[in-house]
């Protein structure tokens, strides 16, 4: 299992060259990063000083711009000596756009947290972005299953967030900032709680990126694992920032990647923060799609044979064929309610009146009248 993790201090990158596990290391800017807070000279004193730790140093871009925004960081990018680092990760398509065709000899990692979640879309992005594309990370969101599957459908290595914040809302606007009076201050770390959130405070920075919003408790799987098998992520990452103190951001991380391979239920257990792995399992909202979706609308295959138009209660039902039919026969009318209705015709009543054992498509029949039933309801085989 190899792992990665976020650094901002020589400290941090010795405690993880000193680690078997982590291989790689995510730099932040001040100017590129949504929580960095480094200059762009640290950044890449801190890239130069990984790699003589046989370290692999990433540049983080991931913050949201206006194309004003946009058009500052793609000249800071272009201004860095990129050859330090050994990939550029990013999560705006245009970002990435940016650095396929200008930077073309730059390796790209992109972010696929929180938009472009579905396989084609990443499978699209493979063949965009070709061999510049070197890692993409996965949501969070993705069940344990699907994950598994895109590591085997996608022709890049995966990662996905193994243990730390979990994001909940990001908005480019400083939320904060008007709460704090004159306050000049780029950096805002607290606890937010409203009457609404259930006497549960969720931890909120704003800085020159705008606004972060975390759940109260941290995302953990590295006890989960295991299940994924053969189709593991290449990489986990394993995120410190908000456990460690400025300037360092991977505090414990010897400790913590020796515990997430060889007691992961240990290390969950004495786990700074409470810990969740809320879709791994299971994606709970897809679990509802079924019961959104009407059983009139599953049962529209081969066997359903007309659908009600109308009904007049005591006296008749109309129909519309959806395909041609013959009588006798025995059906079921299964009604948008859910209820079913057994039923058996020798014939039906065309418009004018007359009986017909034979009906084609698209012909509109008379019915005898059937209780619980109402316009939308399928006539199906039984």
């Amino acid at each position: 299992m190899q792992f990665n993790t976020f650094v901002s201090s020589t400290a941090d990158i010795d405690a993880c060259a000193r680690t078997s596990s982590v291989r790689e290391v995510l730099i932040e800017t001040k100017a590129l990063a949504r929580e960095g807070r480094l200059t762009t000279s640290q950044a890449v004193e801190l890239a130069t000083y990984a790699r003589l730790k046989n370290l692999s140093p990433v540049l983080v871009w991931d913050i949201l711009m206006t194309e004003e925004e946009f058009a500052v960081c793609s000249q800071t990018v272009r201004s860095l000596p990129l050859n330090t680092f050994d990939a550029v990760r990013v999560q705006c398509m245009g970002a990435a756009r940016f650095v396929k065709e200008h930077l073309p000899l730059t390796p790209i990692q992109l972010i696929a947290e929180t938009a472009n979640c579905n396989l084609p879309t990443l499978q699209l992005w493979t063949r965009i972005l070709g061999a510049q594309l070197v890692r993409i990370i996965l949501s969070i969101q993705l069940p344990g299953e699907k994950i598994a599957e895109y590591v085997r459908a996608l022709p890049v290595p995966c990662e996905v967030l193994g243990a730390g914040r979990i994001l909940l809302f990001y908005s480019r606007r400083n939320l904060l900032a008007k709460h704090f009076g004159d306050l000049d201050e780029s950096w805002r770390e607290v606890l937010a709680e409203t009457d609404r959130s259930g006497n549960r405070p969720y931890p909120v920075i704003d800085n020159v990126h705008g606004t972060f919003m975390y759940l109260d408790k941290d995302q953990y799987i590295f006890h989960k694992t295991a299940d994924l098998e053969d189709a593991q992520p290449a990489f986990l990452r394993i995120d410190l920032r908000h456990l460690s103190e400025f300037p360092e951001s991977a505090h414990d991380i010897e400790r913590i990647a020796v515990s997430a391979t060889e007691q992961p239920e240990t290390l969950r257990t004495s786990w700074p923060r409470p810990t969740i792995a809320p879709f791994f399992k299971s994606n709970l909202t897809t679990k509802q799609f079924k019961r959104l979706k009407s059983e009139v609308q599953i049962n529209r295959d081969e066997s359903c044979v007309a659908e009600v138009v109308g009904a007049e209660r005591e006296n008749h039902c109309v129909m519309r064929a959806m395909q041609a039919f013959s009588l006798p026969a025995t059906f079921n009318i299964m009604d948008p309610s859910g209820a079913v209705v057994p039923c058996e015709f020798t014939s039906v009543k065309r418009i004018n009146g007359t009986e017909t054992t034979t009906v084609e498509a698209d012909e509109v029949v008379i019915t005898p009248w059937f209780k619980r039933v109402s316009p939308g309801a399928l006539l199906v085989r039984a």
